[in-house]
């Protein structure tokens, strides 16, 4: 029997290549392709992050508590504040019944509407913790069904769940109906996240499965921007909701503008509908039309040759094979942590600036705004200093920025919304940065469950984000101490694991148990990039 330790076969490169060969690793087919597939970050950044307009912190008193409340006896009685009120003719102060809101910023929120406030108040982080797990979600069921029937049937059945279930939440009557509908789209936007980014990275090739995914993230931060916007002019949650359910349903048309992706096609044997997708593409890249033809056909026999290999090898060790010697396990705990420390942050951190004080919607733009160069430089820094260092200094900047806030002046309005968005490029940086990394660290026999490990790390973390942001009750430093405090936390776990590029990837288990950082010619060639397998990738952005 064949150790556990041992690798499945590799594909052939041309059975993997093959829509490299054909239609080439990047052209306008596949820019065309790429763009149109980024843009769906734009609605999944608003379905994310709308809490922060739909339920913000919102001033409110307890109505009638004020009446009449002078003198001495009104001095002596406990606990009056906005979540109680003075029963005069018992002279005690009893729990609040109804609230009045200042309605200066909002015209109406989920807060005001439901009276989401004192004993309540912790329903909006359960509401936002559910978003969350509807991703979560969306990301396992619809990852699985891109792996069954296909890419783009089910990144169209999310887009069109994602735009009618947005425009029916905004006429939610009740708020148990709203969070059902919420988890409903947070589905569908965990489905348009993954199924998008897997079908970016395979109609890609070379270097190129580095830069485009790293790039894709862009229209996130523009989706923030213009999140900002939109709300600055709708201050009711109903109808910011419903403007950003309609501005999703124009995605529809993508029924008639996403192929399929022709690499699923050849892996599941449909060479003749691959065969005219991949005619188009080399069409449109000026590339010779007729040699497709032939490539499918020398590559057909190679593939039936590498799946009767595959069928009879190894079985992959599973999750259990990253925790089964010391110092991969020591590096995978090391990675899950690193995960669920960025996911709590990037989210928790969002949540704050509703709370940040000064302008929310400029607070909000102006992040949005500085983090759009996050991808770009990302890119560039990966290749010039390496991942680790990246990820390091990419957290660490995030943590200098958000404790730095503590520090500005309550007049120095400028100040916290700059910082905030220095710590949202720092943690972009740090998204794209981390699945490279991770990527390139895990061993191929258990690369794929991990990397859908860590994306769940994150998840959770994005989970458990609402309730740290809720703790400002004890003050407002509590949240941002914690969210300056966690990069560093991550950061210091990186510390002991290897820096990946130039090396040999490693490919059994022993190999992750002994990681150097041995470089050989072959190697450096393709230390620019890594082909991570995709069905279980659900987390390489910040969605």
């Amino acid at each position: 029997m064949a150790s556990s330790n041992e690798a499945q076969p590799s594909a052939p490169d041309d059975a993997v290549d093959v829509v490299a060969q054909a239609a080439g690793p990047w052209g306008r087919w596949q820019a065309r392709q790429a763009v149109l597939l980024a843009l769906l970050k734009l609605p999944i950044a608003w379905f994310q992050l709308s809490t922060l307009f739909l339920a913000p912190s919102h001033e409110h008193w307890c109505r009638g508590a004020a009446d009449g409340m002078e003198g001495p006896e009104v001095e002596a009685l406990p606990n009056v504040d906005e979540c109680h009120s003075v029963n005069w003719d018992a002279g005690v102060a009893e729990p609040c019944r109804n609230w009045e809101y200042n309605r200066t910023v909002f015209q109406e929120t989920i807060v005001s509407e439901w009276d989401l406030v004192c004993t309540k108040s912790d329903l909006t982080s359960v509401a936002q913790m559910i978003l969350m797990f509807g991703v979560l979600v969306g990301n396992i069921v619809f990852g699985a069904a891109a792996d069954r029937w296909g890419r783009r049937t089910p990144l169209l059945v999310a887009i069109v769940m994602q735009a009618a279930v947005g425009v029916i939440t905004a006429f939610a009557p009740f708020l148990a109906v709203f969070m059902a509908l919420r988890f409903l789209v947070a589905v569908a936007t965990g489905g348009t996240m993954v199924v998008s980014f897997v079908i970016c990275m395979e109609i890609v090739g070379g270097p190129w499965r580095t830069v485009v995914p790293i790039l894709y993230q862009i229209p996130f931060s523009l989706g923030v921007f213009f999140m900002a916007g939109v709300a600055y002019y709708m201050r009711s949650w109903r109808d910011l909701q419903l403007a950003l359910g309609l501005c999703s349903v124009p995605f529809i048309l993508y029924y008639w503008l996403i192929p399929e992706s022709p690499r699923w096609l050849l892996a599941v044997g449909r060479d003749q509908e691959a065969l005219v997708i991949l005619e188009e593409a080399a069409r449109v890249n000026g590339r010779d039309v007729m040699d497709v033809k032939a490539l499918l056909s020398q590559s057909k026999s190679t593939r039936r040759a590498y799946e009767t290999r595959r069928d009879t090898g190894t079985a992959a060790p599973g999750i259990g094979g990253l925790l089964r010697t010391p110092r991969l396990r020591r590096m995978t705990m090391c990675l899950f942590l690193t995960w669920f420390v960025t996911g709590l942050v990037f989210f928790g951190f969002s949540e704050f600036q509703g709370q940040m004080g000064g302008d929310i919607f400029v607070n909000v733009a102006m992040s949005g705004l500085i983090s759009v160069p996050g991808p770009v430089v990302c890119a560039a820094l990966v290749r010039w200093l390496g991942r680790r260092p990246v990820v390091l200094g990419s957290l660490v900047t995030s943590s200098a920025a958000t404790l730095l806030i503590l520090a500005v002046p309550s007049g120095v309005l400028w100040a916290r919304p700059l910082l905030a968005g220095i710590s949202f490029l720092g943690l972009s940086v740090t998204f794209a940065a981390l699945y490279l990394y991770s990527g390139e660290l895990l061993p191929t026999v258990v690369r794929n469950v991990g990397m859908g490990a860590s994306s769940m790390c994150a998840r959770v973390g994005s989970m458990v984000a609402p309730f740290v942001v809720s703790r400002r009750l004890h003050g407002e430093y509590v949240p941002l101490l914690v969210l300056g405090l966690l990069p560093l936390l991550g950061a210091a776990l990186l510390f002991p694991l290897p820096e990946t590029m130039g090396c040999a990837l490693p490919e059994s288990l022993q190999d992750g148990e002994s990681f150097r950082r041995k470089r050989a010619k072959e190697d450096l060639q393709n230390a620019n990039y890594i082909q991570v397998p995709l069905k279980d990738v659900t987390l390489a952005e910040q969605g």
